[in-house]
């Protein structure tokens, strides 16, 4: 009786005065007010008679409540999970829910993180960006990319290279351009475009050859949550491998 009348309490706390331990992000900036508050170190807080501190679940770093117009605020998931209750945030809706959930929440939304050399060493010299080389990446006639991969085409056919994913990742994307300066005599190209991806292994991931052509742009989505490392390659001199990104 006295554990159910807490989680009422807790409930109503909660839902009325305390403030979202979410990082801003997750909201529409419609949805955001500026305000001027102030970090309250002198409130301390108990539960069940002992001494509370909430912290930071990413990394463990204590949360000072917030004083605001007379009313203290304290982190919603910090202080309901202290009490047992759970916590879940569904993003594509914005709710968080306390306890038990009607229905299905959708996975949130990866996030994706650019693959620069890091990612892909040896492949420094052939990391492009808009701000310093648009001559590589405004090759596309109605696209410019801000990043990407692009060759000389006296150095090459094509783009090969090595994307290092460690098991971390659970998508690669990227928008390839295709193109070549490789010509017959009576202005036919030389060979087909075609974009292939391998793992670590050299087991193929994905190819990609029928129902592209030279001058297309071609966006790729791949699965690679079982890949330590991937390797791509696309075909033709003048080609992009345009704002490659990897998921988590």
């Amino acid at each position: 009786m006295v554990k159910q009348r807490s989680y009422k309490i807790v409930s109503i706390i909660l839902a009325v005065c305390l403030l979202f331990s979410f990082s801003a992000n997750v909201f529409g900036a419609s949805n955001l007010i500026e305000i001027s508050a102030y970090l309250n170190n002198g409130i301390k807080i108990t539960l069940n008679g002992e001494k509370f501190e909430p912290t930071d679940p990413a990394d463990g770093s204590k949360i000072v409540p917030i004083t605001y117009k007379g009313s203290t605020y304290l982190p919603l998931r910090a202080v309901a999970e202290a009490v047992g209750m759970e916590v879940i945030w569904d993003a594509p809706n914005n709710t968080a829910h306390l306890g038990s959930v009607a229905g299905t929440i959708e996975k949130d939304e990866l996030s994706w993180t650019r693959v620069s050399p890091e990612y892909a060493p040896g492949m420094e010299g052939y990391y492009r960006l808009k701000s310093r080389q648009p001559e590589y990446l405004n090759r596309a006639p109605d696209r410019t990319f801000e990043f990407g991969y692009a060759i000389d085409p006296e150095y090459g056919a094509g783009i090969s290279m090595m994307i290092n994913t460690n098991y971390e990742y659970e998508k690669f994307k990227a928008t390839f351009w295709l193109d070549d300066d490789q010509f017959y005599e009576d202005g036919g190209y030389i060979n087909s475009p075609e974009i292939k991806f391998e793992d670590e292994h050299g087991s193929p991931v994905k190819e990609i050859t029928d129902g592209i052509e030279w001058g297309q742009l071609v966006e790729v989505e791949l699965d690679i949550k079982d890949v330590q490392q991937l390797h791509v390659w696309v075909r033709g001199g003048l080609s992009i491998i345009g704002e490659p990104m990897l998921g988590k």
